[in-house]
């Protein structure tokens, strides 16, 4: 794996000397810039690497592979790190995922799917 030949990351700073997988989102737009939060301070980095993907699977895969370090959401990655194939680090550093959002038209007369998909999103809250 890619932690057992380079040292750990112990701060944000510390990624500008690991090779870290890039995301650039789907139809070229910017490559994604890390966020960090801890306590009231918060940090953006732009990380390093020879690898950008467009697709989360590739991000996962070349994680697993021992490509570099990725930036994932605690969801998506949540087997591998139970199953002991991926290290969770910066925990410290790791902001709080705000949760989703529904955005739709205000409306009285509110759809009876949108109502029934509102909710089930309540309930599951």
């Amino acid at each position: 794996s890619y932690l057992k030949d380079h040292p750990m990351p112990r701060h944000p700073a510390d990624l500008h000397h690991h090779q870290c997988i890039n995301f650039q989102w789907p139809g070229g737009g910017n490559i994604y810039r890390w966020e960090f939060a801890r306590g009231q301070r918060a940090l953006e980095i732009a990380v390093n690497g020879g690898l950008t993907v467009n697709d989360t699977e590739l991000m996962i895969g070349a994680a697993l592979d021992g490509i570099g370090v990725a930036y994932m959401l605690d969801y998506q990655v949540r087997p591998w790190i139970e199953a002991g194939k991926l290290v969770r680090f910066l925990e410290a550093w790791s902001p709080r995922f705000p949760g989703f959002y529904l955005y739709h038209t205000s409306s009285r007369q509110v759809p009876p799917a949108l109502r029934v998909f509102i909710d089930f999103l309540l309930a599951r809250r």
